[in-house]
């Protein structure tokens, strides 16, 4: 037994408003996603200064081989034609 079509009505003049409202915000967001960017980047520096993750844990320390290698690598890049002329405090101290 068929009634015939239903017809649904749906009142969305609030949310059409809301969405152009914030379309129009979104559309000059270069400076909200530079603020964005550089609180991400200084949180980012801060957990490397504190050695803590987002959450507050602290993270696990590095293993000796771990130092070791950074270590070494660090010597390597500051060796490989290096110029230190003109560097003000900065001096190549050779390892023996």
């Amino acid at each position: 037994m068929s009634s015939g079509p239903i017809l649904v009505e749906i009142q969305d003049r609030h949310v059409r408003e809301a969405l152009g409202t914030l379309a129009r915000r979104l559309e000059h967001s270069a400076g909200l996603m530079a603020q964005i960017g550089e609180a991400l980047v200084d949180a980012t520096k801060h957990r490397f200064t504190t050695s803590m993750s987002s959450t507050g844990a602290r993270w696990v320390p590095n293993r000796a081989v771990t130092v070791t290698r950074y270590i070494q690598n660090e010597v390597s890049l500051w060796t490989q034609d290096a110029d230190f002329e003109g560097l003000e405090g900065v001096r190549y101290v050779a390892r023996t």
